[in-house]
């Protein structure tokens, strides 16, 4: 299965606008999104691993709280009594919950992977 990424340019973005364009990679459906860290510049000017370690930190922290806002949610579900991985993620779907990638399907083993971190 082919999977499509965004690749995210360190050496020609900043932090906030890394940030924001790792955001629209999920939005727009892509597998994955992979950075540049540069311990040394090609260039001076184009930065180097402190702008890339900041942007990930950042997009950590964001999804960070879209998982923990995501939790609260199955924790509802658990207490109106659906306890099983594919329960959880079909109620997510019908709740309108959208995974970590931004799609709107969820399988069983992202609802096990999202409540184990």
């Amino acid at each position: 299965m082919i999977k499509l990424g965004y690749k995210l340019m360190s050496e020609e973005h900043g932090p906030a606008d890394l940030v924001r364009n790792a955001k629209r990679d999920e939005e727009a459906g892509f597998d994955f999104a992979a950075i540049s860290d540069h311990y040394f510049p090609w260039l001076e000017e184009q930065g180097h691993v402190e702008t890339a370690a900041r942007a990930r930190a950042a997009r950590s922290e964001q999804a960070t709280k879209a998982n923990a806002k995501t939790r609260a949610v199955i924790a509802e579900i658990q207490r109106a009594g659906k306890s099983t991985l594919a329960a959880i993620a079909q109620e997510l779907e019908a709740c309108g919950v959208r995974t970590p990638a931004g799609r709107d399907r969820w399988a069983p083993a992202q609802v096990s992977r999202l409540l184990a971190d």
